[in-house]
């Protein structure tokens, strides 16, 4: 806020976090930890490669079994279904017929779906089931299509098929053997979505299957973005949820309420109950266009993380970004922000999958421009100042009577600890570069809390403010407000 000749940030100017504009409020929020202490900001987690040499291609499908710790994962072009046990050894499971288009565990077994098939491999006794079951679409002329993987509360398998959703489900009392037919049924067509759609993602709300779907009649997939629901019995599903937009690329479910991601040309964040629904967000930040997969969402500690990817090399601030509301505000009031980037960069970047692996820890899978990655955020933070915060652009004066401040505070919530630091940067307006106006750190200062020292900013009519952070690997500033005056 810029009052009485005052330029203050704090808490009230962050809370709702990316704003539509930096004309309007924050501008860019990323790698920051906005919510273990409100009320203040620390330093995110940062990402660190964990399959440089395991990972030869892009990883658009991961899952975790958490009953063993076991990370599984399937690339695309080779085929590769691979494994990381909880100490961290790689190994490749197998190499089979087809890029992965969808993966889960369920009842011993690793599915893995290919453009046609669905297939099993046994974790006990090894074995891979290759070409297991027929898809009825699998694959659209020359169009991939979305196999997500979906285990219902239900026991059930059900797998995205184009127009069709297929289910899986051991036979009461059976014990699921997938070389015994007679434990299992297998039904490809348990749904039929109307002609020209596929469906893209799922999840679950109570008893029902929520289907995403896209309309692939034209080449840019259409201007429907439906929901359907289904209550897994009936012959058909409900009556659908229709938004505009260019498809459903996402959903998963929260608090009584579905949150899905729509359209590649401007990715809003969408509330709904079935009966209604409400834009929560717009991806102002991104400009080029998205592709979306649909096992790049997660929920963490309240929080939901979209995984938000590149359709050109030009696109900028591609990453995990994460939506949560603000209790304090109530329910209409929610925060997002760029939460994690990836350690290949930002700029053309695909998202695949976002995986929690327990006590706060997730994985993302990346393809950069065809550079492959998976990385674990877990105990490192971000350094370098990689965490950062943009204040709204404040009009402080005129060309006439431009403004000039020579004193700054910035309040921490604990004294700083070695490598911590806080580094302020300005600029007069958008599209021009930063200039370095302080630096807050423990090497200069030592072990306080609080600084009070002298700048110089001349002959400004607008500013813009960075607040960047940095960590000591584990530790990290807990930044309260900066004062300018």
């Amino acid at each position: 806020m810029f009052k009485d000749n005052t330029l203050q940030f704090t808490f009230n100017d962050w809370k709702a976090g990316i704003s539509s504009s930096a004309f309007s409020g924050i501008g860019e929020m990323r790698n920051l930890d906005p919510f273990s202490k409100v009320g203040s900001l620390k330093v995110g987690k940062k990402g660190i490669d964990i399959a440089p040499a395991a990972a030869d291609d892009f990883a658009k499908h991961a899952v975790f079994d958490s009953e063993n710790a076991i990370l599984y994962v399937g690339l695309a072009g080779d085929g590769k279904l691979l494994s990381r046990s909880s100490g961290g050894t790689w190994s490749t499971l197998d190499t089979v017929s087809g890029d992965c288009h969808g993966l889960n565990v369920w009842k011993g077994y690793v599915l893995y779906a290919s453009e046609t098939h669905l297939n099993a491999f046994r974790i006990t006794s090894p074995f891979y089931f290759d070409n297991w079951q027929s898809f009825e679409e699998g694959k659209r002329g020359l169009l991939d299509l979305p196999h997500q993987i979906l285990v219902g509360v239900d026991d059930v398998v059900y797998v995205t098929d184009g127009k069709y959703i297929a289910s899986l489900q051991e036979i009461p009392g059976q014990t699921f053997d997938a070389d015994n037919a007679s434990t299992f049924t297998w039904n490809a067509e348990a749904l039929d979505l109307p002609d020209g759609y596929v469906a893209s993602c799922l999840s679950e709300y109570g008893q029902y299957l929520i289907i995403g779907s896209y309309n692939s009649a034209t080449l840019n997939r259409g201007s429907e973005a439906n929901i359907y629901p289904w209550d897994k019995i009936s012959a058909s599903f409900g009556i659908p949820m229709r938004a505009k937009g260019n498809g459903v690329w996402q959903t998963i479910s929260h608090n009584n309420r579905i949150y899905s991601l729509l359209d590649v040309n401007t990715g809003r964040i969408v509330e709904t109950n079935l009966s209604s629904y409400r834009v929560l967000e717009e991806l102002h930040l991104i400009e080029g266009g998205l592709t979306l997969h649909p096992d790049a969402v997660e929920i963490m500690l309240n929080e939901i993380m979209f995984g938000i990817g590149a359709n050109s090399t030009n696109t900028t601030n591609c990453g995990v970004y994460g939506f949560k509301f603000n209790q304090s505000d109530g329910v209409d009031a929610g925060l997002l922000h760029l939460k994690s980037t990836v350690s290949g960069g930002t700029t053309g970047t695909q998202i695949g999958s976002v995986v929690d692996t327990g006590e706060g820890d997730y994985v993302v899978t990346w393809d950069n421009n065809n550079e492959y990655g998976i990385d674990l955020f877990s105990d490192t933070l971000q350094d370098a100042y990689g965490a950062y915060i943009t204040t709204q652009q404040y009009i402080v004066g005129s060309k006439a009577n431009p403004k000039q401040f020579k004193d700054i505070q910035i309040q921490l919530g604990k004294k700083l600890a070695t490598g911590e630091g806080v580094k302020v940067w300005y600029r007069e307006s958008q599209g021009d570069a930063w200039s370095v106006l302080f630096t807050f750190d423990f090497a200069t200062y030592g072990a306080v809390s609080a600084v009070h020292d002298n700048v110089e900013i001349i002959d400004l009519s607008t500013v813009q403010l960075k607040v960047g952070l940095t960590a000591e690997s584990t530790t990290s500033p807990e930044f309260l407000s900066l004062t300018i005056r």
